[in-house]
């Protein structure tokens, strides 16, 4: 997952980009940041209702099946963002 800035400087380091290569890093880098926040609000989202699910006293198989499916589906958002960038 992409964590950040500092998380950015780590991956760059060793690769002698040019300070031209390296802003088109950070442009990209920078301008997914809106996404990424909203995929982790929506992944911190789905993991508080797996939670809820699991420990509800009217357990719902269906419903943590159904809860655990949209938790996939960020979790695979966010690895192809990841990839793509």
């Amino acid at each position: 997952m992409m964590e950040g800035p500092g998380h950015m400087r780590g991956m760059l380091r060793g690769l002698d980009l040019t300070d031209e290569q390296r802003d088109a890093v950070f442009k990209v880098f920078y301008e997914q940041m809106p996404t990424v926040h909203d995929k982790m609000k929506a992944l911190r989202d789905a993991r508080k209702a797996l939670r809820e699910a699991t420990t509800s006293a009217s357990f719902d198989p269906q419903k943590v099946r159904d809860v655990a499916d949209e938790q996939g589906k960020v979790r695979a958002d966010l690895s192809a963002l990841h990839q793509d960038t």
